[in-house]
């Protein structure tokens, strides 16, 4: 699992009110298929 910081460097919305800070302050899950599930999939396909 790996944690990166985006805040700072791509806030969603201006910083400089308190609404803008809370959107900014998120939280986004990315999840992807290694290759033995791709070719799990690939298979299934065929």
């Amino acid at each position: 699992m790996t944690s990166i910081g985006y805040g700072e460097s791509q806030p969603l919305k201006d910083n400089s009110m308190e609404a803008g800070r809370q959107a900014n302050g998120r939280v986004e899950v990315a999840i992807y298929a290694n290759e033995k599930m791709k070719k799990a999939v690939k298979k299934a396909q065929m």
